[in-house]
């Protein structure tokens, strides 16, 4: 096998396909994916944070990973600080959506048993239609099949994907020294 064909099934080993068993992260995934779609204004920073909550949750939809509630704790955390920081330049829907990917994301940090359900509030959004933005699903589908990265500093090479490594919207953290990486 070819390096690029292994490391192509390694980062697809990290992730399942969206599936009913997740119907939260994944109605969460799809709302971003509206997000991007639906904005008025250009903007790479909202690009950089919604890619951002789409690939965390991809990773969590991995047959490896364990209910870790402070994941989401960290996305709730992120999404209202992304929120604060820039809710002047998106628009009424884009917020509204953001606001719902935070509900959202308190009812997952609420207990493992909610991984498998949706709240009462959003039953109605499964049936809705949304936009998925082709370029965002490429960009994404990309950073799984082509996970490695080199860290600067210490020239250890580890894959952005895997559950010991720290992502941030801007920045991945070499697991072995630390260093900030930029995306």
């Amino acid at each position: 096998m070819k390096s690029d064909e292994v490391n192509s099934v390694l980062g697809l080993a990290y992730r399942d396909t969206p599936t009913i068993e997740y119907p939260c992260a994944t109605l969460i995934q799809t709302l971003m994916h509206d997000i991007s779609v639906s904005r008025e204004v250009d903007d790479i920073v909202l690009d950089k944070f919604t890619d951002y909550i789409i690939i965390e949750l991809e990773v969590t939809k991995s047959a490896f990973w364990c209910y870790e509630k402070n994941l989401f704790e960290k996305l709730i955390f992120d999404s209202e600080v992304f929120l604060i920081s820039h809710s002047e330049k998106l628009s009424d829907s884009s917020n509204k959506l953001i606001n719902d990917c935070i509900e959202l994301l308190n009812f997952l940090a609420g207990g493992q048993e909610n991984w498998s359900s949706l709240p009462n509030k959003f039953k109605d959004f499964e049936d809705m239609q949304f936009c998925v933005n082709g370029n965002k699903e490429i960009r994404i589908d990309e950073f799984f099949r082509n996970p490695n990265v080199k860290c600067p500093s210490c020239s250890h090479e580890f894959s952005q994907i895997a559950f010991d490594v720290v992502r941030t919207i801007f920045a991945v953290r070499c697991p072995k020294c630390e260093q900030s990486i930029a995306r």
